[in-house]
């Protein structure tokens, strides 16, 4: 199969130097809305350090407080699954032989 492409170029001659053609792309048009995105970005991104930055110094402080008079803090998120994912399952080779010939039977 043989695919033939072609394209169209329309030049326009002019007598303007090309420091002055290029000159309307080089200056913002409108560089009120430039400095607000900037600002808007930077803000972002101090908000997001700042989060990130005040969950490991309240991590830090709460590791420096001494057992006996620590705030019962208890345990949230990965940490309440974390022995069951990494828990090796009984009969592991069992397992692993009827998870291969359950999954041969579902392909054939």
């Amino acid at each position: 199969m043989e695919i033939e492409l072609q394209y169209i170029v329309h030049w326009i001659e002019t007598n303007a130097h090309f420091h002055e053609r290029m000159k309307k792309y080089s200056v913002p048009h409108n560089s009120s809305i430039h400095h607000f995105s900037t600002c808007v970005t930077f803000l972002i991104l101090f908000g997001c350090l700042l989060i990130y930055y005040m969950r490991v110094i309240q991590k830090d402080f709460y590791d420096f407080i001494p057992e006996d008079t620590a705030v019962d803090r208890e345990q949230t998120g990965w940490k309440c699954i974390r022995s069951d994912v990494f828990r090796y399952p009984n009969n592991g080779s069992l397992f692993a032989a009827a998870l291969g010939s359950g999954a041969q039977l579902c392909i054939l």
